[in-house]
């Protein structure tokens, strides 16, 4: 590994978006050049090695990490740098290229999925702070805890998710599709929750801890979020039919969402949750584990270049 001060340390996924990943590496080589912006490259070889590839960038002295990949890969790189951190606040810069298909992180932060133009942020862009949100879980029978940039999602949302990875290619469509063989069939279980102290049991349709927007290539989750604000916003869905969950799909994309008499907006630094049944939970489009869990908050976590 080369000297910190030689620049960007730059962490790519050469299988994200499909198989894109190559491609767009190959371009962002020629675009930093041209750009006189120093780097060093390594890429990720398997699901962890981005965290692990993170972990030992910082420690060896980076500050400034890129990442090549979808959301999946970004929340490996951010872990892995948080985690050597016990998950406190970093000073730790980051930029995303994106190589992914979903790029709901970077939709919130208006982050461009042109090459040219997201590469053109590691010397242009402004640097803000930005929160993590924080789950800890159950996974094999033991706990876990695991950060987060964009959204976690338990119940339907990483059913859901499940469901999709058996799919080769992942995009709107992909997920939708996914959406609807799901809840053809589902049960909505029954969570017990407290949310910074107020309590609530019921059953739920999918619960979201959110630190930005979107998720699901652009369902538009948590319309308020604001990724500075110290706080996660919480998306409550309660149980609703196939039919009504249908009549909505246009409020996902389009907004409007939390109109809907199911639907409740909570922001709040401290969820926990529990349920008779394990209940499956995501983050950032990666399936963790189970419930029983807990979400908070890590405010100005990181910084990230955006426009």
């Amino acid at each position: 590994m080369a000297l910190p001060d030689s620049g960007w340390y730059i962490i790519a996924n050469p299988v994200s978006g499909g198989g894109r990943g190559s491609t767009t590496i190959a371009n962002l080589e020629r675009v930093l050049t041209n750009l006189g912006i120093g780097f060093e490259l390594s890429f990720t070889g398997a699901p962890g090695h981005a965290m692990e590839l993170a972990r030992d960038a910082a420690a060896g002295g980076y500050r400034k990490i890129a990442i090549v990949g979808g959301d999946g890969t970004c929340n490996e790189v951010v872990n892995g740098v948080l985690a050597g951190n016990d998950y406190k606040p970093v000073v730790t810069e980051f930029a995303v290229i994106s190589g992914g298909r979903g790029n709901d992180w970077i939709r919130t932060h208006g982050i461009h999925t042109d090459i040219s133009k997201a590469a053109a942020l590691l010397r242009f862009g402004k640097t803000v702070r930005h929160d993590a949100g924080l789950v800890a879980f159950q996974k094999d029978g033991r706990p876990v805890k695991r950060a987060f940039v964009n959204m976690s999602g338990m119940a339907i949302a990483a059913d859901t998710l499940e469901r999709s990875t058996q799919f080769r290619r992942q995009n709107r469509l992909v997920y939708l599709n996914a959406l609807v063989r799901v809840l053809l069939r589902y049960k909505a279980p029954v969570i017990r929750y407290r949310i910074d102290g107020e309590e609530h049991e019921k059953q739920v349709l999918v619960i979201i801890a959110a630190n930005c927007r979107y998720a699901g290539s652009g369902m538009l989750l948590a319309p308020n979020a604001d990724p500075s604000d110290g706080v996660l916003d919480f998306t409550v869905i309660d149980r609703m039919s196939f039919m009504q969950v249908a009549g909505q799909i246009h409020r996902l994309f389009r907004g409007g969402l939390e109109n809907h008499p199911c639907v409740h907006l909570i922001r709040g630094k401290y969820f926990e949750a529990t349920s008779e049944k394990p209940v499956l939970i995501e983050a950032d489009g990666e399936l963790l584990g189970t419930t029983p869990c807990s979400y908070s908050v890590i405010p100005g976590a990181f910084l990230l270049r955006v426009p």
